[in-house]
């Protein structure tokens, strides 16, 4: 995934510094972490030494367990946060994360702007990604999926709805009917 590719660059770049990476993976719902943990395993177990070693083992937790954390085993101690499946995360879950992430950590985001919004108020990362945002020169977006090829008919549905023509996913939906 790119989460660990990601972390793996992190703690490789650290570890020349001679420091050493502590991660922390966070989703907004259990069943989200539960995810991001076992496709981040399966991805570091891939990568090859010295790049998976420091990622193996690593769990992803809630971002509500991560802020109610005990000093210590929070994110005080993080070099770096992924936070997966950004789409859901309100408004002020999203400001009570970036209080608590230390403030020499890096900070990665990664979600699909398209895809489930958060039940709360605000639209977070539909927000920080639009163009023009403050941090739109520290924004990728990635174009290639990798769970459905762009010309399967799920792959046509999906850029329809994602470039707002109703009457191409219409027909779509009425041809598979």
């Amino acid at each position: 995934t790119v989460a660990a590719r990601i972390a793996a660059a992190h703690a490789h770049l650290l570890g020349h510094r001679g420091a050493r990476a502590t991660l922390r993976l966070l989703a907004p719902t259990g069943k989200a972490a539960s995810r991001l943990s076992e496709s981040f395993a399966a991805a570091a177990a891939a990568l090859p030494n010295p790049y998976g070693n420091p990622l193996r083992g690593c769990l992803a937790t809630t971002v509500h367990s991560a802020l109610g954390a005990r000093p210590g085993d929070g994110l005080d101690r993080a070099t770096m946060v992924i936070v997966d499946e950004a789409s859901m995360v309100d408004l002020a879950l999203m400001r009570r994360l970036l209080d608590a992430v230390p403030p020499d950590a890096t900070l990665v985001v990664l979600g699909d702007r398209d895809q489930l919004a958060s039940v709360e108020a605000g639209t977070v990362l539909a927000d920080m990604t639009e163009p023009g945002s403050a941090i739109a020169d520290s924004i990728t977006r990635l174009e290639r999926s990798h769970r459905f090829g762009g010309d399967s008919a799920i792959g046509q549905l999906a850029r329809a709805v994602v470039e707002g023509d109703a009457d191409a996913a219409l027909t779509m939906l009425g041809a598979s009917a």
